[in-house]
């Protein structure tokens, strides 16, 4: 009996140990309490958040804007200068995206399922229409926070997500699972921190997202809610717009134009040269180009890759050609983002660019105005092009010398160049005393670029750099400051300039 009794005592004492967990659906309703109220989320109609997203490993960072509106519309922009500007987005019905790498694509299937779920907006005020089981799986420490771990089920097909809660403050702090991508099923995680209260409501102005190797951080600046968004802000632009009309497959693309130099036309002062591109010290991209002056032309041309984690940029062939004096009277380029075939053809005359662009979609015309003497040059990449640039500028003149640059598919553009004397440049081998040029360039599509380029005295393009964006590029044979070579995804030392 006294044994019965014992066993008896020992089981109500375990029992007791056993803390019993809220429900699944009383740890979301509080995370919505915590975070202001049903009424506080209620009151919102829309919301404009601005800041950067970075990927620290590659030394990319981007200006961003997210925005979005009820019942499920969001636009997110992102534009790294040195790459160009790339949108995510959906009306509530189209999901797609758009980027200078990848070119345009219309979602569909789970990924976009996934996405419009992610887009619902107050997404916090309708789990229970979103999704069709939610359960406690148990507690987890997560630094110093004891979390509640949850598991939630989409009703739209798409894998389990797990969510945790700090018990102390009921706030997200992170959510794990699987997403639906181009590139297939893809596991990932985000963390969510310095929550702050913005028109009564607390929103995370810190995530950092991992998935597929890559680490992604976007960080909040500046966030404003009933911002009147315009509804003409998540119309898909033209060019899924040409997509979703497509129903047959697309005209090939015009072919591209013969050289003004036949191959029987003797080639003479030829340069030849190979570019090595950095971004945050690590090696992501290679260049080999050629110069050829025939009798009254000049003809650039060359090829590229690069690749930036996930995205990768094949360029088959970037051609100039100009006169003498350097006014452009053609232009093409073929290349590969991701899986997007891409080409422009561009003529020049009578004070206009005519081109033929096909983004993925199809081939499209295009006219803009074009002054006769502009430098032709790329949106992002290829950068060789600015040779021609740099075979323009004067070192007889310490004022700004003003140019207009045509961006290849783009348009016309402001450019300011001016000669800073001559520097000696440290190498990895070798310092040489150079040409220093600083340039400002405002692309038609984006935010002001300034550089740094150091040139031998016939204006062969030894050294660039564009700080802000953590880009710096060398001429074969100049390896930065710190190493004489650079493997693929090793950082490097860079070179140092000593103005004389």
């Amino acid at each position: 009996m006294k044994r019965l009794v014992f066993v008896a005592l020992a089981g109500c004492a375990v029992l007791a140990a056993q803390e019993t967990l809220p429900t699944a659906a009383a740890v979301l309703d509080r995370f919505i309490d915590m975070t202001g109220g049903k009424a506080a989320y209620e009151k919102h109609r829309d919301q404009v958040a601005r800041g950067t997203l970075a990927l620290p490993a590659q030394g990319i960072t981007g200006d961003m804007t997210l925005t979005s509106a009820e019942p499920a519309r969001m636009l997110m922009r992102v534009n790294i200068g040195a790459i160009g500007t790339m949108e995510d987005g959906t009306n509530g019905t189209v999901v797609w995206e758009l980027s200078p790498l990848q070119g345009p694509r219309v979602v569909e299937g789970q990924e976009r399922a996934d996405n419009l779920r992610e887009s619902r907006f107050n997404g916090p005020l309708h789990w229970r229409e979103q999704y069709s089981k939610e359960e406690v799986l148990g507690t987890e420490k997560l630094g110093d926070d004891d979390c509640i771990e949850l598991r939630l089920t989409p009703n739209d097909g798409g894998h389990p997500e797990i969510l945790y809660f700090s018990r102390k403050s009921g706030l997200l702090v992170k959510q794990t699972g699987t997403r639906a991508t181009s590139m297939g099923d893809i596991p990932y995680e985000n963390t969510f921190s310095d929550y702050r209260s913005v028109d009564g409501v607390m929103e995370p102005f810190k995530t950092t997202e991992t998935a597929a190797g890559q680490r992604v951080e976007m960080t909040i600046s500046d966030m404003k809610f009933n911002a009147d968004v315009p509804e003409s802000t998540f119309n898909p632009p033209a060019e899924i717009q040409t997509l979703l009309k497509k129903e047959a497959p697309a005209t090939p693309p015009e072919p591209a134009k013969p050289s003004a130099a036949s191959p029987e036309t003797p080639r003479s002062q030829a340069r030849t040269g190979k570019f090595t591109i950095y971004m945050g010290g690590t090696p992501i991209a290679t260049e080999t180009y050629s110069l050829v002056h025939d009798a009254g032309h000049y003809e650039l041309s060359g090829s590229g890759k690069a690749e930036m984690g996930p995205m990768k940029i094949d360029i088959e062939q970037y051609r100039v050609v100009t006169d003498d004096s350097f006014h452009p009277s053609a232009a093409s380029v073929k290349a590969k983002m991701g899986q997007v075939d891409m080409s422009v053809d561009t003529v020049f005359s009578g004070g206009e660019a005519h081109s033929t662009i096909d983004k993925g979609a199809g081939p499209e015309k295009r006219d803009d105005p074009a002054d006769p003497a502009d430098v032709v040059i790329s949106p992002n990449l290829p950068v060789f092009p600015f040779t021609l640039l740099a075979k323009r500028v004067s070192t007889s003149t310490r004022e700004p010398q003003n140019f207009k640059a045509y961006v290849l598919g783009q348009g016309e553009a402001p450019l300011t160049v001016e000669y800073k004397g001559r520097s000696e440049v440290a190498f990895a081998n070798r310092n040489e005393e150079l040409n220093h040029f600083s340039a400002t360039f405002v692309p038609p599509q984006g935010q002001a670029i300034a550089a740094d380029v150091w040139t031998e005295s016939d204006g062969r393009i030894v050294k660039m750099a564009v700080p802000d964006h953590g880009v710096e590029v060398y001429q074969e044979g100049y390896e930065p400051a710190g190493r004489s070579g650079a493997s693929p995804g090793e950082p490097v030392q860079s070179g140092t300039a000593n103005p004389k």
